[in-house]
Formats: C-alpha cells, structure tokens, sequence
C-alpha cells in the first residue's frame, strides 16, 4: 500500500468511482477533492465544503476525521491523519489512535461490467474500541451549475440532493444520494454557512467558515432550526447528514447521477441503461456492498512472489480507470489521454493506450474489444490509423499532434492491440472481422518505406509518438515497434488460415529483419541512423519490441540473448545518467542526450514497462530503475496523477499532461505472468 500521512502534499488523493462514471478523491487530509462526477473531467470542483465524518465515542465529545477543520468553534476537534491505499481501496485513520478506521472503496469486478461503472462508492467504518460509538456522515448538495433550486430530501434511509432548477443543457443537471444500511438519525437538509451578518461584520468570507450548530446537535443533542423549501441565493449551501450508531462496522453509501451530453461530454453514460436516479444506484451498492467489497479486492492481481513495492506500483497506476475513463449508453470505451489538460480519447503509440488499457483487457476485455472496433471504424481509405479518437469525442479522431504528415508508430500499435487481445480472449471473430483493415495498416505502413529497406522511415517532423523530437531517417524505437508487428500480422493471418498472406508477410518480416540487423551494435540498438547525428547513444524507445514480445509471446529480436544485453546496457548506461530517473536518451559516458525535452526526460510509463522486461530476464538492476521511478512519483505525491515525463536534470514533473494514459504500463507483469499460467495450463491440458 502507499501510505501517507496529512502533513504530505499531495497532487491527487486516490479516486473513487466507476469506470466512466467521474470520480471524487479522498484527501490525505479527509477532504472531497477533484470532483469530475458532473461531466467536468476538464474543470474538477477542487473542493466539496460541507463533507465531514465525525466520531462521537460513547460518553465523550467527538472529533472530524479531517485536518485543518473549518467548522465555526470546532477548529480543535480535527485529527492528524494516517492514509493509505491500495486502489481501489483506501483506509483513514487517526496517527495517534486505531481504534476507528474509514474504508472506501470504488466497486472494480473482474468480468462485471454492470457492477464496475457504477457512479458510487461505498464507505466502511470500523470500531475498535470495544465501546459503542457514533459516527456522523455530511454531504453537500453540488446538484446543478446555479445553487438556486437545490433541495435535499428525506428517504428511506438516506438522503436525495436535487434541484428545481431543470435544465437538459446543464451537465450538472441530475442528482446525488447518501444512505446508510442502519441510521440512527437523519438531518435531510441545513446550511453549511455561518449566517451572512456574522461572517461579514468579522472580516471573513464565506467559504471561510462552516456553521457549528449541526454539529452541536450531533454532539449534544442542542436542537436547531435548519432551513427549509429550495436554496433562493448564493448564501444557501445546502448539506445534509447521517448518525450511525455502532458496535463494530457501518456502511454508507454517496452515489450520483448526472446524464446530461454537453459539448464535453456529448452521450449519455452506460450507468443510465440500469438505472433512473442515483437513490436507485445508492440502494443497489448497498444490498450488494458486502459482495462488491470482498469481489473488488480481486480486481487487482495478488502475486506473493513479487516485491511488495512492485505490488504497490501495479494496483495503484490503474487510477485511471477511474479518472480516464469514457463509458457511453451504447458501451463505447476509451480513456483520455490527459483528462483536464490534453483531452482527446484513445490516444495510441508511445506506451499510451496500449499500457493503459492493461487492467481492462485483463478484467473487463468487453471494453477492450469496445475500443479495438471503435478505433478500426476511424481507419481511413488508405490504412492509416488515428492518433485517436478524438477531442472531447468517441468520433472526430485526429492524425496527429504535429501532423501532417502522418505518424508511422500508429499502425504497428494497433495491429499488435488486435493480436493481443486475441491471445488473452480467444475471440477469432474479432481478428477476423478486423483483419481486412489489419492488411489495409500494414500495407499503409510498409509505404513509408522509401528506399526499399523493408523499414519505414521518419521524415524528420516528429512524426511519432515521440512529438518534440525531430528524427530523419530509421530508427529504432520505430523500427522493433514495426517488426513485431509483423510478426503479429503473420500470426493473425494464421491463426485465420490465410495461407497467401502468411507467405506474403513472411517475405517483409525477412526483409525488415535483414534492415533492422544493421542497427544492432552487439551490445543495443543504434538510437537511429539519419539526423540529427546521435552518435553512440543508448534510446530507450528500442524496448518497444521486446515489450510487445514479452506481452504477447512474439519473438524477441534479434534473440533472447541480446533483448538481455539491451537490459543490461539499459542499467548501465541510461540508469546511471541520472540519479533521479531514467532518460530517454544517454550516452556510455554519462551524458543525457537533451536534443528534446522527451530525449533529456524519463517517460514513467516507458520506465515502469521495462519491470516485466526485467522479471521475464532476471535483470535485478531493471526493477531497481523501476523502482527508484515508482519512489520518486509517491515522495511528490503523485502516486494517483502520474505526469508524462520526469526532468533527468532537475527531477521536476511536466506536469501539464495529467493523470497520463500509460500509468498502468507496469500491469505488465501481470499480463505476462497470465499468459504464461495459461500456456502452462493449455500445455498441461494437451
């Protein structure tokens, strides 16, 4: 688990919500942060004043399990905080005392579609003390772009926040629920805000300050007079709140509803197919809660045999799933590439989608099955195949960032996404209802080839993945990428009994290996041959490759035996040129190679890819480099908002690509580890 306490500043809490659903995040300080539950994945509400979780222990006066408490005369009853997570699961505690523990959890079910997007997350509370306790649960009403017409309703244990405002044109247009499986009292409705006369005539503002008296009332039974009827202005912040009483564990549930397209979001979600509010949705977790709790502790894959960290890295990078992620009525699929600061859909190449996307195939592959028909859908005439799907959109895709011309990495990606899903599902009626427009990409891509090498070259106007680099001729991140993906082709057309074909990509995989031979130097790859000049320089793209060949079972060239040599130079050459990361280019003398900010720069998810890499080859000194990538993105604080690069030179995060696609790229191992239990298996059966 990675563990923090409330003294860290953190960029991101750890997300709750389902999978296209939005998402909240829990503080390391016991705050709701970030809020994209409203459609708003490019504008998070940063805070939700007016949530609290309040303790009362049987015979004393209780406390917030949150620092920094803004409740007018109750700024002493806050607590230093103990937070830890593993996704999608996190605990709460108070540093100095265990006895009461706060567990939410976001419902991710292997296999359950349905179960895994529900727009809801559910919250245990523990009692240790082996005394009765009281615990008090406070939501604000966030319903609606103007707070006037807000209004909070009693129901069957629980609470319903909605408006009278009705707009089809506000995505924040719907509503939110709070239950609880057993509550002692509900308080529906009251206003979070001290009363306007006080806080004004002290200097203060607003937001500054939370109104005490229901609080007082939890406390001391002090009864008050909360508003009623519908918010009117912009002083009527409207929560409402639950006691529980317990002896061991309470359950409650914050679930919402928000079904609106507007031009960020411009569908409907696939949650509104199964349900017609959000009280609907708070039920069905509740009578469930116990299923989706224990079923959901399987969603990320437990592997004693790995190092505790590594087990770390891997639950927590799939937080994308419930930041990233686009789920329509129809069951369309994909992921942003950078939700609030770069948001087009389905971004491939580059380690982008194809990592993100892991604990997907892995769990859910419907989905991955969902986006492999969508993107084929965008393949134009000629075979080439989009950046992505679009911005802010399922079907507008784009060519490229610095299109044109047109990239040369995209093609190789998707034909070996196709064959990839098809070795961990089985499902030949996708491939084969793919595979006319497989040929089409591969032979669009073996036209890049111009001097008739059997590679296709870059033309200089950074016309791959790697977007800021200017590369003219072959290279070999490019080159490894296309060659598997040869291999790929070659399998599928077998796999689908193409005899022609299989003979006809036979010749090119022999062509491109003769080419590809010559940038191999014995001990890795030349990083390209054209310009600029790289001289003798280690480019940590060439993996590109070895990677799909470890996550597909394709072959490693030119061997086993030099995929190993690479790691090891890798260690050696790239590993050393930094202390704080891994460089994407670096020479044997311990220069980084800063011809671009990617080149003098760590990709994390390229980094935390090379870890199957590294357990496949029993290279120790890959993990370490892994490792040392993991660590430095959990000391900032960036364990769940995972940036696209790391500085080799000053070890700061570019941070304008948010929550980046490819955090999973280290699932995998888990991937890898699966395809082998299966061959064993398969074996074993045979």
């Amino acid at each position: 688990m990675v563990v923090y306490d409330s003294s860290w500043e953190l960029r991101a809490g750890l997300p709750l919500g389902g999978i296209g659903a939005g998402k909240v995040e829990l503080s390391n300080r016991g705050k709701l942060i970030n809020l994209t539950i409203f459609n708003n994945w490019n504008k998070p509400l940063r805070a939700a004043r007016g949530f609290h979780v309040f303790v009362l222990e049987e015979g004393g006066l209780g406390s917030f399990m949150e620092t920094d408490v803004t409740v007018n005369g109750m700024e002493n009853k806050g607590s230093r905080l103990l937070y830890d997570a593993t996704y999608p699961f996190l605990r709460l505690r108070r540093v100095d005392d265990y006895k009461v523990e706060l567990i939410m959890f976001s419902a991710l079910i292997p296999g359950d579609l349905m179960n895994s997007s529900l727009p809801a997350f559910g919250m245990l509370v523990r009692n240790k003390s082996g005394r009765r306790i009281r615990v008090a649960v406070s939501l604000p009403n966030l319903v609606g772009t103007s707070m006037k017409g807000r209004i909070n309703v009693e129901a069957r244990k629980g609470i319903i926040f909605s408006t009278e405002s009705r707009s089809e044109l506000d995505p924040a247009y719907g509503n939110m629920s709070l239950i609880s499986d057993d509550p002692l009292m509900v308080v529906p409705q009251y206003s979070i805000n001290v009363d306007p006369k006080a806080v004004i005539s002290s200097g203060k503002v607003k937001d500054s300050l939370e109104d005490e008296r229901p609080w007082v009332y939890v406390e001391k039974g002090l009864r008050f007079s909360p508003p009623t009827g519908p918010a009117r202005g912009m002083w009527d912040d409207y929560a409402g709140l639950i006691v529980r009483e317990l002896e061991d564990e309470a359950r409650f549930v914050i679930s919402w509803y928000f079904n609106n397209p507007w031009i960020y979001y411009p569908y409907r979600h696939y949650y509104g197919n199964f349900f017609k509010d959000s009280y609907e949705v708070a039920r069905h977790f509740m009578d469930m809660f116990d299923e989706l709790y224990s079923k959901s502790a399987s969603f990320c894959p437990n592997d004693a045999s790995l190092p505790g960290w590594l087990g770390d890295a891997i639950c927590n990078s799939a937080y994308i799933l419930s930041t990233n992620t686009w789920l329509d009525e129809r069951g369309r699929f994909s992921m942003f590439e950078s939700p609030e600061n770069f948001p087009v859909l389905g971004t491939i190449g580059g380690w982008t989608y194809e990592a993100g996307s892991i604990p997907i195939l892995l769990n859910l592959p419907m989905l991955e099955r969902s986006f492999l028909e969508l993107l084929a859908s965008h393949i134009d005439d000629e075979g080439y195949v989009p950046h992505d799907l679009g911005f802010w959109s399922l079907d507008n895709p784009i060519d490229g960032t610095t299109s044109p011309p047109r990239w040369k990495d995209l093609n190789p990606t998707f034909i070996l996404l196709a064959y990839r899903y098809y070795i961990v599902t089985g499902d030949a009626d996708l491939i084969a209802k793919l595979f006319p427009v497989i040929v089409k990409a591969l032979n669009w891509e073996a036209s890049r080839d111009k001097d008739g090498d059997g590679l296709p070259e870059l033309e200089g106007s950074a016309d791959t993945s790697f977007d800021v680099t200017s590369i003219e001729g072959i290279d070999s991140y490019t080159s490894t990428l296309y060659l598997e993906s040869l291999y790929a082709a070659r399998e599928i057309a077998r796999i689908l009994g193409k005899d022609e074909m299989v003979k006809y990509i036979s010749v090119m995989v022999e062509k491109a290996e003769r080419s590809i031979h010559k940038l191999f130097n014995g001990k890795y790859f030349d990083a390209w041959r054209g310009s600029p000049d790289a001289g003798d320089s280690l480019y940590l793209g060439q993996v590109a490759g070895m990677w799909w060949a470890a996550i597909t079972g394709l072959p490693y060239y030119p061997d086993r035996e030099s995929a190993a040599s690479i790691l090891r130079y890798i260690c050696d050459i790239n590993g050393r040129a930094s202390t704080i990361c891994t460089p994407n280019l670096a020479r044997p003398s311990g220069e980084v190679v800063s011809i671009s900010p990617q080149m003098g720069s760590s990709w994390p998810r390229l980094v935390m890819s090379l870890a199957v890499l590294g357990v496949e080859f029993d290279v120790p000194c890959i993990l370490d480099l892994v490792k040392r990538e993991w660590d430095t993105l959990v000391s900032k604080g960036m364990a769940w908002n995972h940036p696209s690069r790391i500085s080799a030179a000053t070890g700061v995060p570019d941070i304008y690509l948010d929550h980046y696609i490819g955090s999973p790229s280290i699932w995998s191992v888990a991937l890898h580890r699966s395809l082998r239990a299966r061959t064993a298996l398969h074996q074993i059966n045979r």
